[in-house]
């Protein structure tokens, strides 16, 4: 027996994060030792858009990462984009259909993150599905807005491609309140109906001379531009407002030819809500930002747009920190342009709502926030629930879509039991915060940095601005993981109070409370107290190493006698894990006595050891395997066998011998 655990414990920050709980934390793990099929399985296990996310998502696994206490966070959302990119034809490989059992069909009105979530889980309980979109494609705002240098349609399409397959069935060019009511539904024999129906309308202000033309709003401008016609723009865009939207506007006017493109911010440098990463971009496309100004009047002529006459934003926020700027009209500057885009948020579109007489409540729908459903069950036949932004608020694509499954989670028991479900949202207890005892121990490792397309090419076109991982880098940073929640646990009465991993511990982790204790927050997982103890008292939660011996067993069955092993973080392609006569380690530091002589005892002649390379995390305690080679080299030469067991240096299968640290070569 182990010491028991709660799964709360043991939940890694990156997937408490993640709005629909992806392991983050496994699927790196996977990617650190090539298995690049089984991670795409664990990234689209939870989530339906794997690989929008893989492109847009804002991850706030990273924000959680542990590893940012040390020298910054893993990339996992680059990481996440590797593995979709290079397992597209295995993941097509695995579609399959749903076993569609229920009799009660459901109605999704939108195609956005939210409605594909819900029918996949639907579909996987059963429900036949349809999807009402009132755009020519599937997809939402993914599909409609983000501008493909961000998010080419082909990348939206693998995502819908599977939950076609899957069974859903879309509806295109079908707005509601025009082309269907939720009666003709309800008519036409659907049982439950989910309004997903998102922000998709943009805000104006209350600005004179709004209605000038060559004046647009931000999303019907990315709407004409993400379907080829874009309108007319001159020589000289502002663009107004910094958010991540009024980023992607800024640089689709760069790519489509505008020369000069000046971004206006409410906001000072610091204080941007845009990602850096995006702000960062766009200044690297020759767009300037200025900050702290505030439209005041579109200046006009003949009804068409001249320029712009600002104010200045004297603060952002008021005493208790909630938005709300204040203005020093007293202070402006003018500034000329051909054509303006106001960037000021999005709501919901609510004509086709007010039609059926549904009632509203402040900005959109009124919503048992509990049940997910209307606040009218009555109308209808009841079975009418909100998911996604409608319902949420402006969010992350990915939070969306987890509302989207909570509502079919809903949905499924009010078609088993006519009654509502009270939906709650989870909220794993992610592990705390490295402590800096331990973070200042660990070896620094530096983020491979995501190459992008040199700026003078991007902006010829609309193609990705940002490059996938090469293989190499992708491994070397999948490594960096410190593997948060799976380290060393104990085994009930085992302990003998030896105090060895006390003293071994490179990180100062254990502490004695009766037996060793390891707690989750400090524990990187390494291993090396595994190695040394001397009751076999500790278990590593993330290592295999039953399944080395499998390996060993199966290198001797083909015939060969040498056996080589190999820390796994020297790999720079999957391709070397083919190696027909090695075994691959996480550390080999963290080997013991047994796995030296194992090899020899199911018949091996030698023993090759190649050791990790410059970021390995335990680089301490080289001086140990090496005197624990000495011990197992004596060992055989007492039974005759003499000195089997070496170091090698350089590529493997043509490596010279290491030189001794202890013997000062």
């Amino acid at each position: 027996m182990t010491q028991t655990k709660s799964p709360e414990e043991l939940f890694p920050p990156c997937a408490a994060a993640c709005p629909v709980g992806t392991d983050a934390r496994r699927y790196v793990g996977l990617i650190f030792q090539g298995r690049y099929e089984e991670a795409m399985e664990v990234i689209k296990a939870n989530n339906v858009i794997p690989s929008v996310c893989a492109y847009i998502c804002a991850h706030p696994c990273e924000d959680a990462c542990r590893r940012q206490y040390v020298e910054g966070p893993l990339a996992i959302r680059a990481l996440k984009r590797f593995v979709m990119d290079h397992t597209r034809e295995y993941r097509r490989s695995l579609y399959r259909r749903a076993n569609l059992t229920r009799p009660e069909r459901v109605a999704i009105v939108g195609s956005g993150p939210a409605g594909l979530a819900a029918a996949r889980d639907l579909l996987l309980q059963g429900y036949p599905v349809t999807l009402f979109e009132r755009e020519s494609e599937p997809g939402g705002m993914p599909m409609q807005v983000v501008p493909k240098f961000r998010l080419p349609k082909a990348v939206v399409w693998e995502d819908l491609h599977e939950l076609e397959a899957l069974g859903a069935q879309f509806r295109t060019g079908q707005s509601w309140g025009q082309d269907f009511s939720l009666q003709d539904l309800k008519e036409q024999g659907y049982q439950a109906i989910m309004l997903a129906i998102g922000l998709q309308k943009a805000r104006s202000l209350p600005v004179p001379g709004m209605h000038a033309a060559g004046v647009h709003l931000a999303l019907p401008f990315l709407r004409q531009v993400a379907q080829g016609q874009p309108p007319p723009l001159g020589e000289k865009v502002l663009v107004v407002g910094c958010g991540n939207v009024a980023m992607d506007a800024a640089r689709a006017v760069k790519r489509l030819g505008a020369p000069e493109v000046l971004m206006i911010c409410l906001e000072a440098p610091n204080q941007l809500f845009a990602s850096p990463v995006e702000t960062e971009r766009t200044k690297d496309e020759v767009i300037d930002l200025i900050y702290q100004w505030a439209p005041k009047v579109v200046q006009a002529e003949g009804g068409r747009v001249q320029g712009i006459e600002l104010m200045a934003c004297t603060n952002l926020f008021d005493d208790l920190g909630r938005f709300a700027p204040t203005y020093d009209e007293t202070r402006t500057q003018r500034l000329a342009a051909d054509t303006v885009i106001f960037v000021m948020g999005q709501e919901a579109e609510l004509d086709a709502a007010l039609q059926e007489g549904l009632e509203l409540a402040g900005p959109g729908l009124r919503v048992d926030r509990q049940t997910m459903a209307t606040s009218l069950p009555g109308v209808f036949g009841a079975g009418i629930f909100l998911a996604g932004e409608i319902f949420t608020g402006p969010t992350l694509a990915v939070a969306a879509a987890a509302s989207g499954r909570r509502a079919a989670g809903a949905i499924d028991h009010f078609l088993r039991t006519g009654r509502y479900l009270t939906v709650s949202e989870d909220c794993p207890r992610p592990n705390p915060r490295l402590p800096e005892e331990q973070a200042s121990r660990i070896c620094r490792v530096p983020s491979r940095p995501l190459k992008e397309r040199p700026v003078a090419d991007r902006l010829k076109d609309f193609d990705s601005a940002e490059l996938v991982y090469e293989e190499t880098d992708a491994l070397i940073e999948a490594r960096r993981c410190l593997h948060c929640g799976r380290g060393a646990e104990v085994i009930d009465r085992k302990c003998i109070k030896c105090l060895t991993c006390v003293r071994c511990c490179p990180f100062l982790v254990p502490h004695m409370e009766g037996q060793a204790v390891f707690p989750e927050e400090t524990c990187i997982a390494c291993g090396f107290c595994a190695s040394q103890c001397p009751a076999y008292a500790i278990n590593i939660r993330r290592l295999e190493p039953l399944e080395m011996r499998r390996r060993v067993t199966e290198i001797l069955r083909k015939g060969h006698q040498e056996i080589i092993f190999a820390c796994l973080r020297r790999i720079v392609s999957r391709e070397e894990l083919k190696a027909p006569d090695t075994v691959r380690w996480d550390c080999l530091k963290t080997l013991q006595s047994e796995d030296l002589l194992a090899p020899f005892e199911m018949g091996a002649t030698s023993l090759v050891l190649f050791e990790c390379q410059e970021d390995c995390r335990l680089q301490t305690v080289s001086p140990w395997l090496h005197r624990l080679v000495d011990r197992a080299n004596a060992t055989l030469v007492t039974v005759g066998l003499g000195e089997r067991i070496r170091f090698a240096t350089g590529e493997i299968n043509s490596a010279d011998p290491a030189p001794d640290p202890d013997d000062g070569s």
